[in-house]
């Protein structure tokens, strides 16, 4: 809610909360999260003066339990791109859709996360100035444990022998990193040059795939191709940035055409590497854009 209350903001948009704390599901957290940021966000880009509300409930259908999200919308722009591509799908089987080559990419990734969650139905409705999304997906229900069923270690069992292991692992961090290319060599020489190294990497192909994973996991860096089909490097960099609130997250610009670092940090990129990139290159910017992290 913080990160659109900032679009609202910027926006002149009057964003109502009605969501209680007392509601709450043990079903993926970031990808509600995401889905909801997604929508309100594409919401926002053509809408001006606006009262967004949004209302959830859970609900219980044989037997299972189904997260209702109602988005009602004031003076809603009618030219809105994405709303009007959710329109010709509302109320119909989400599933059909998503290879559809005619949607936009936007939808598409909007469409990936919402099966995801077992999506059920996108219904939208308009009555006189008000628009209203409703979207239905199925949920687990978390249940609150007491302290009864919490289990917590005396301290006097432990010997400063362990507490010194518990430290260490505590403090113990595997950096991340997503490599976003299109071509499956790359991440076969990425991950040779950085296989001695404390990184884990996680490739994704496309920039759906790519937004996708950014919306489950929390990276260290991006490694992102620059030319790739359906959507460039630097505009998933600006949607994942858009969509993202983990704001550490360093977004590397990964390129075969040779330019300024400049022009990729003045795009919004945090550093540029050139390919065909050498290992030494490759590990001293790597090494370098953590240390300036942890600090």
């Amino acid at each position: 809610m913080s990160i659109l209350a900032k679009e609202a903001e910027n926006k002149r948009i009057v964003l109502k909360n009605n969501i209680t704390p007392e509601l709450t599901v043990a079903s993926d957290e970031k990808l509600i999260s995401q889905l909801v940021i997604q929508l309100v966000t594409e919401v926002f880009d053509s809408s001006n003066n606006t009262t967004l509300s949004i209302n959830a409930q859970i609900k219980n259908e044989s037997k299972r339990n189904y997260l209702y999200l109602d988005f009602s919308l004031s003076n809603l722009i009618n030219t809105n791109h994405f709303i009007t591509e959710l329109k010709s799908i509302s109320g119909d089987d989400i599933t059909r859709f998503i290879d559809d080559k005619d949607l936009s990419l936007e939808l598409k990734f909007f469409i990936s996360i919402f099966k995801m969650l077992g999506g059920k139905a996108i219904i939208i409705s308009s009555s006189a100035n008000k628009t209203t999304i409703s979207l239905s997906m199925l949920v687990n229900i978390a249940t609150k444990q007491g302290k009864d069923n919490e289990q917590e270690v005396p301290s006097s069992s432990l010997t400063n022998n362990d507490l010194v292991k518990a430290s260490l692992v505590t403090n113990k961090h595997q950096n991340t990193l997503l490599l976003v290319d299109d071509d499956p060599l790359v991440e076969i020489v990425i991950r040779a040059m950085l296989k001695n190294e404390n990184i884990k990497i996680d490739y994704a192909r496309s920039a759906i795939e790519a937004m996708l994973m950014v919306s489950q996991n929390s990276y260290d860096i991006i490694l992102m191709d620059i030319v790739m089909p359906e959507l460039s490097g630097t505009d998933a960099m600006l949607k994942i940035k858009k969509h993202s609130d983990n704001l550490k997250t360093k977004i590397i610009a990964h390129t075969s055409t040779p330019d300024t670092d400049s022009k990729y940090v003045n795009q919004g990129f945090d550093d540029m590497l050139l390919k065909p990139v050498k290992q030494g290159v490759l590990i001293n910017q790597i090494t370098r854009i953590l240390k300036d992290k942890s600090l």
